[in-house]
């Protein structure tokens, strides 16, 4: 009797490690995937720079491609910072404590910068061009400002 016992604590012990481990990776998981959907973000606005600097030609569908890509992942990333994934995770990220305490200014700062993809992705006239980027960059640069530690 007094062996299943130890067994059975053991086997709870163990799994109650295996679902914290569980919990951890979820966590870690979300941050990395936000970090990759950004990294996309990135991407995307790179091309669109890269038009606005001349250094290349604009093309509505290059226009379209990289505002497509940005609103993508945009929206995936909204549901990527659950509690536990911020600076005190342990893990390294950007992210500032100010996201889980203003979730609601987070998300809608989100939105504004969503809408702006999504506005940029219908630009089919070089003269709207600017006007929409500069929209994109004010929806990121709210964002920054206010939920992303800088470099270090």
């Amino acid at each position: 009797m007094r062996k299943t016992t130890k067994l059975m604590t053991g086997i709870v012990a163990a799994l109650a490690i295996s679902a914290g481990g569980v919990m951890a990776g979820g966590h870690l998981n979300k941050i990395g995937e936000r970090q990759k959907a950004m990294k996309a973000v990135g991407g995307g606005i790179k091309v669109l720079v890269g038009i606005a600097k001349g250094q290349t030609a604009f093309d509505p569908d290059v226009v379209k491609k990289a505002a497509l890509t940005i609103k993508a992942n945009l929206n995936a990333t909204k549901s990527l910072f659950p509690e536990g994934t911020g600076p005190d995770s342990g893990v390294k990220t950007r992210a500032k404590d100010e996201i889980w305490l203003d979730m609601e200014g987070f998300q809608t700062a989100m939105k504004t910068a969503i809408a702006a993809a999504d506005n940029m992705a219908g630009v089919t006239e070089q003269s709207a061009f600017m006007p929409a980027l500069g929209k994109v960059g004010a929806g990121c640069k709210a964002c920054h400002e206010k939920y992303r530690a800088p470099k270090q």
